[in-house]
């Protein structure tokens, strides 16, 4: 049953180390000495990433679990599952914030090609000069799923202004242009007027006056 964008709650996925890489990731994370004071979201040391990349994201493995999941290794921040801006379904690939680079760093060494739902995840560290400024645009916000049917259906419904129609016309005509252009390079020649057949038709007529007429 399908909860919104959010995916599918039936089909969740519980992730779960093994007991030796829960060890191996323990180690490491207990050599890793605390900040004495945490630097803004986004700007921390430029000199070093506190962003993860993950690739290859099985289906069912979405913020709720992936937070769940990597708050066990150190503090979140952050956390953007890339999703379909229409369906809101995953593209199955996310950007995670840990609060300390070292835990960043660890996280993308042992969890690259590590197998979630048979599936080998990739998992790298996102260099800190190639983090956009919007790479966390929409993160931790639910998705609000758009009826894009009935906004069609509205706009159809809508009368367009003058000024609206001359340019959807003049679009339409550009377009044509283009095609009939690449259509005669290869001898084809069209005998019907097209759009700009029936933008002139649409074109009022302006009469001529007489000159007594006129006066």
């Amino acid at each position: 049953e399908e909860v919104g964008g959010d995916g599918f709650s039936s089909q969740r996925l519980v992730v779960k180390l093994e007991s030796k890489q829960q060890q191996q990731l323990s180690s490491k994370l207990k050599k890793i000495k605390p900040a004495p004071k945490a630097a803004p979201i986004g700007a921390a040391n430029q000199a070093e990433s506190s962003v993860v990349y993950l690739g290859r994201v099985p289906y069912g493995f979405f913020e709720e679990e992936m937070r769940e999941y990597f708050t066990q290794f150190g503090v979140v921040r952050r956390l953007r599952l890339s999703r379909n801006k229409k369906t809101g379904k995953s593209k199955h690939y996310a950007f995670i914030e840990f609060e300390h680079p070292e835990v960043a760093s660890i996280v993308a060494e042992t969890h690259d090609k590590m197998l979630i739902a048979d599936r080998a995840v990739s998992c790298a560290l996102v260099p800190a000069h190639k983090i956009h400024p919007e790479l966390f645009k929409g993160a931790d916000k639910p998705f609000r799923k758009i009826n894009w049917k009935a906004a069609a259906k509205k706009a159809s419904k809508t009368k367009r202004t003058p000024q609206k129609e001359k340019a959807r016309v003049k679009g339409l005509v550009k377009r044509e242009q283009v095609k009939r252009k690449k259509l005669q390079e290869v001898g084809i020649e069209l005998e019907f007027a097209g759009y700009e057949g029936l933008r002139d038709a649409r074109q009022p007529k302006r009469k001529r006056l007489d000159a007594e007429e006129a006066e």
